[in-house]
């Protein structure tokens, strides 16, 4: 399944019925196969991607992937963007940014967003698809009258250490510099039981969602300490709060990164970095667009309204909030 949001196959359809038919009495339409899943005789005819596009649903909905914190950081929250993260009002002139699964779907959007705000320089890493995004890039850039960024695309292997060291390679010899990086690629794993999972892939979904962000980090980093005030976004997941049956390889996976983005804060906050893992593209250029310490760490979900998070901020810090942590 591409990024949660994408087309099914047959099996991955089949995943999703016993996932969801615990909780939901729906029908999700696949976006390409158009499969039907029905549970009981209860009919909601919902197109997978537009259900995804409402996360979070109304409060009042069932909503098994409901995360601590959805509703109550903000009382504003959001399923789309909104004019106080507009890319086109912020200047990201004199950027170069590296997104990793940045040809589809979350990554390409976050791709277009830095685009919009200006960015100079654009990296997007996938397996494939890269190349072809460069018109759209140009595009974007153009819709906001910005100048068309140099852009370089970038065939990567995630849990490759040659690849993504090569790739690191290839943004410092074009562009000199890398002031954000967006960890964005990941794998979803589709939906098993423990017993039922292949090893192999259960490992996979780690190697990419988590081994991945860490060979690209440790890669960057010594170009990002020369650049100085860089910015590295781990994309997460509200699954890595949640333990829901037959998805432990993915939410174990996301809270690692999210963990993952914890440290790199601790041992780099005070040269230059600041973590914010979560996703969305034009919250990420938002975010990153200036410089703010207190984001350093911690776990920051796109629905919530980010003008009100702000306001919170000291709040946030002095409690800690915000993190993941045991409470005794």
């Amino acid at each position: 399944m591409q990024n949660a949001a994408g087309s099914c196959s047959a099996v991955e359809t089949a995943q999703l019925a016993r996932f969801f038919a615990r909780d939901f009495k729906v029908i999700l339409l696949c976006e390409q196969t158009k499969t039907l899943i029905l549970r009981e005789t209860v009919i909601y005819q919902i197109e997978i991607s537009s259900f995804l596009a409402t996360i979070p649903p109304p409060r009042e909905a069932s909503n098994p992937l409901e995360a601590p914190g959805d509703y109550d950081v903000t009382s504003t929250v959001h399923s789309d963007t909104y004019p106080e993260i507009d890319p086109t009002k912020l200047n990201l002139s004199g950027k170069a940014v590296l997104i990793t699964g940045g040809s589809r779907g979350i990554g390409r959007a976050i791709v277009l967003a830095y685009a919009k705000a200006g960015a100079s320089f654009i990296a997007a890493g996938a397996r494939s698809g890269t190349v072809e995004l460069a018109s759209a890039v140009e595009e974007a850039a153009k819709s906001s009258n910005r100048p068309a960024p140099k852009y370089l695309p970038l065939t990567v292997e995630m849990s490759n250490r040659e690849s993504v060291e090569e790739a690191a390679a290839d943004v410092e010899r074009e562009f000199g510099r890398c002031d954000i990086i967006v960890n964005n690629a990941g794998i979803f794993g589709g939906f098993q039981l423990i017993e039922e999972y292949d090893p192999d892939m259960w490992t996979n979904i780690f190697d990419v969602n988590v081994r991945g962000p860490y060979l690209i980090t440790r890669a960057l980093i010594p170009l990002m300490l020369k650049t100085g005030d860089a910015y590295m976004v781990n994309v997460s997941s509200a699954g890595a709060l949640l333990t829901n049956r037959t998805l432990s390889a993915y939410q174990i996976s996301k809270t690692a990164v999210t963990r993952l983005a914890e440290f790199v804060n601790e041992e780099y906050s005070e040269k230059v970095f600041v973590d914010t893992p979560e996703l969305c593209g034009n919250t990420l250029a938002f975010l990153t667009s200036e410089k703010r310490p207190w984001v350093g760490g911690r776990f920051i979900h796109v629905t919530w309204d980010m003008p009100e998070l702000i306001a919170r901020s000291d709040t946030i810090v002095k409690e800690n909030q915000l993190r993941i942590t045991i409470k005794y």
